[in-house]
């Protein structure tokens, strides 16, 4: 079956929107040390700002945004979850006090929280099996590039704030560098919704309706099991994907987070070579990562078989928790940048496969909801790591590398956590995926 023009358009135009936010998203991280200098808040309160306001209400915005994105026209769901973010990005650049700004920030990941369930409970609507994988990975290269590059650009255009404030007018040109960055990152809005509103989606897919859970238990309704009935059915798989996932990004998170502010307190570094250093680093290797995992699908596809994506998950988490620990010997920014180079490079080659196994645990009527409860257990353990991290270094600021070390007190004991609960969930897997499979080939049929 040949993919038509419109699916691939499709995939670059939520390419482009996704590229958007991950900037927004960037800026905000870039000028978190700036931040807590103006409005003069502590290590536990920038955590709280950047990474548990932001992932408590991603989480909360998740499913609801998911129940939309399955009944109704996803192009309309998606644009006004750009309006959201974008505006409040804007609002982060016009917040006087710590208190709005945590209302902001954390409005953002509230607004991107609709981004991943639509994109990839979208992308097997679009295209059939064959090319899903491919799809897949090229958005996850695609938006994986565009993440390094808006490190990048991010970092270029805070440093470019003062120019831009000549060409603002009335009391704008006024502003502070980082207020203006934030409302230079929420500009294109207006061209993004556009842009959405170009996809042409196929006849019936407009609407996502799904009967299963629109029917009132005194009418019939096609025979399809629900999200409870199939969590039952495979806790374990459920249990150690949901849990690994999330493990993972509390971990990854613990560091990341303040990965920024690391290199900017500890090793003098400005946001622009921040910036660079990782963006970099994230940009060269995502190529290699996608082709490594190319040539791991190539050579084990045929002898692991369906439970690869985990399994090569499971053995990338492994190396690059050894490689997490060894930030501590890190002496200069250049250390800091090389291993997280070779971490990135690392969590790319194996889990490139992820989205598709993601979409294979879960029949087409779940799927976007399948995604979305990830997606909130992801963001409640996230949001939990950034502020312990800035409680413990709070405690330990006369030590030189305190930060560093807080963060990778608590980001290594996890991706040990995940590596455990990949191999729980890769006891369950293959089966999970011919039940989806199972069910999604079924005729719907009258319940009794």
């Amino acid at each position: 079956m040949r993919t038509s023009f419109g699916a691939w358009y499709a995939l670059a135009v939520l390419t482009v929107v996704t590229l958007f936010a991950v900037v927004d998203r960037q800026v905000l991280v870039l000028q978190a040390e700036t931040i807590r200098k103006a409005l003069q808040i502590s290590d536990a309160q920038l955590g709280l700002m950047q990474g548990t306001g932001v992932a408590l209400f991603a989480a909360l915005a998740s499913y609801p945004l998911s129940w939309f994105a399955d009944r109704y026209d996803r192009r309309l769901v998606l644009a006004g979850c750009l309006v959201v973010w974008s505006t409040a990005v804007v609002a982060c650049g016009m917040a006087q006090t710590y208190e709005a700004m945590l209302f902001a920030s954390a409005m953002v990941g509230a607004g991107e929280a609709g981004l991943v369930p639509i994109v990839y409970a979208l992308i097997p609507a679009l295209f059939h099996d064959k090319s899903r994988q491919t799809a897949n990975s090229i958005y996850a290269l695609a938006t994986g590039t565009g993440g390094a590059l808006a490190m990048i650009v991010g970092g270029q255009l805070i440093a470019a704030s003062g120019a831009l404030r000549a060409s603002l007018p009335g009391s704008l040109n006024g502003l502070e560098e980082w207020r203006i960055s934030f409302l230079a990152a929420a500009a294109p809005a207006p061209i993004m919704i556009l842009l959405i509103a170009t996809i042409v989606l196929r006849p019936g897919q407009a609407k996502q309706a799904v009967a299963a859970t629109e029917t009132s238990p005194d009418h019939a309704a096609p025979s399809k099991v629900s999200l409870l009935a199939y969590y039952r059915d495979h806790p374990f798989t459920f249990a150690g994907f949901y849990f690994g996932i999330a493990l993972q990004a509390m971990g990854f998170g613990a560091v990341t987070s303040w990965l920024v502010v690391i290199c900017m307190r500890q090793f003098g570094e400005t946001p622009a070579q921040v910036g660079a250093g990782v963006g970099m680093g994230s940009l060269i290797s995502l190529p290699l990562g996608f082709l490594a995992s190319i040539v791991i699908s190539r050579v084990f596809s045929q002898r692991v078989g369906v439970v690869l994506p985990i399994r090569a998950t499971r053995i990338a988490f492994m190396v690059s928790t050894l490689l997490l620990a060894s930030l501590a010997l890190a002496t200069t920014a250049l250390h800091v940048y090389v291993i997280a180079f070779l971490i990135m490079l690392t969590l790319i080659s194996g889990s490139m496969f992820l989205p598709t196994a993601v979409q294979s645990l879960a029949p087409s009527h779940l799927r976007a909801r399948v995604i979305a409860v990830q997606l909130v257990i992801s963001s409640i353990f996230a949001a939990v790591s950034p502020p312990v991290v800035g409680l413990l270094s709070d405690q330990y600021k006369t030590v030189p590398n305190g930060l560093l070390l807080s963060a990778l007190a608590i980001g290594v004991p996890c991706l040990v956590a995940t590596v455990l609960a990949f191999y729980l969930c890769e006891l369950g897997f293959e089966r999970t995926v011919a039940h989806a499979k199972q069910l999604n080939d079924e005729t719907p049929q009258t319940a009794t």
